[in-house]
């Protein structure tokens, strides 16, 4: 429970009204629930193409995660794509979102 605890403490800390998608999932997974594969990715990182290998299929969905951006996909802050225009959708989105935390990159 302190884990998950935390997590709430964190978010509450940092002015989050709701816990973002990628927190859910890290909440989820130390329930042992299942989640799609994903990982997050801050906008000062690059992505690595290596890490796409371990989803299935071709396609991944990107996402804004940021508690100041909550209509994300009104704002194209949801993007579907296929593994190899993953890199340049978001260094696109980085662009298009200055404000956004980090991206959650999950299969699709």
């Amino acid at each position: 429970m302190k884990f998950i605890e935390d997590i709430l403490k964190s978010s509450h800390d940092n002015g989050q009204s709701s816990l973002s998608e990628a927190q859910v999932y890290k909440i989820f997974n130390h329930l042992k629930l299942t989640t799609p594969k994903h990982f997050t990715i801050t906008p000062k990182e690059t992505l690595d193409e290596t890490k796409l290998q371990d989803f299935d299929g071709d396609k991944v969905v990107i996402k804004v995660c940021s508690n100041k951006d909550l209509h994300k996909t009104d704002k194209g802050g949801v993007k579907f794509c296929k593994k190899e225009e993953a890199v340049k959708i978001l260094q696109q989105m980085v662009k298009d979102f200055p404000a956004c935390e980090e991206f959650l990159i999950i299969e699709f």
